[in-house]
Parts: structure tokens; C-alpha cells; sequence
């Protein structure tokens, strides 16, 4: 369990290296709710149980896919800065956090088994 925790903590502080000075610069273009922080959590639980249950083969070497998936994190909150103003907040928050997920996904199936 405390790898598990640590691996999050590497995705999380990765990802708000990038996305932190985007939000934070971008807030008067895209007003923030408590729940986009999900994106945070819930991209990182899909790989993490495609991890443990999935089916295809992986190593320790596989847990660097973090970064691929808080790299999109980042790209996330540049892409809700730039459509803040345009489009209604709530589906657009919706729609990049099913992209999230998606990506943790893809990360997982289409990235193949590293050596360890």
C-alpha cells in the first residue's frame, strides 16, 4: 500500500508542477469547482485497477506510465483555460475528465511490457 501511495504522490506532485502555474495564472479565464480535483484521483485509480486486474503483462518498469498520464493533466487544465470563457464550465470539466480517464486507459493497454 504505501508504494501504491507514493506512486499517486509522484503523479500528483508531476502533474502539478505543469498544471499548478496554468490554474493558478488561468483562474480569471476558467472559474474552478472542488470536484475538478477528481482529476487528480480518478484517471490514476483507472490505470491503477488496469494494473492490478487487467489482463495484459507488465512489469515494475511499466509504473513510469504516471507521467504519461500527469502529462495529460496538464494538458487538461491548458484546454480548460483556453475554453473557459466560450463554453459552459460543467461539461467541459465532464468532458476532459472522461478524456482523462481515457488516456489512463490507453496508457495502459497501448504502452507494452517493459523489461525489467
Amino acid at each position: 500500500m504505501p508504494f501504491i501511495i507514493n506512486l499517486w504522490l509522484l503523479h500528483v506532485v508531476s502533474a502539478s508542477v505543469f498544471a499548478g502555474p496554468i490554474a493558478f495564472f488561468g483562474r480569471q479565464r476558467a472559474s474552478w469547482r472542488w470536484w475538478e480535483l477528481s482529476g487528480f484521483v480518478v484517471p490514476f485509480l483507472v490505470w491503477l485497477l488496469l494494473m492490478l486486474y487487467g489482463k495484459q503483462p507488465k512489469s515494475l518498469s511499466n509504473v513510469g506510465e504516471v507521467l504519461y498520464i500527469s502529462i495529460s493533466v496538464a494538458v487538461a487544465v491548458v484546454a480548460r483555460v483556453a475554453l473557459g470563457p466560450r463554453l459552459p464550465r460543467t461539461p467541459v470539466a465532464v468532458v476532459l475528465l472522461v478524456a482523462l480517464c481515457s488516456v489512463a486507459a490507453a496508457t495502459y493497454f497501448f504502452t507494452p511490457l517493459l523489461p525489467e
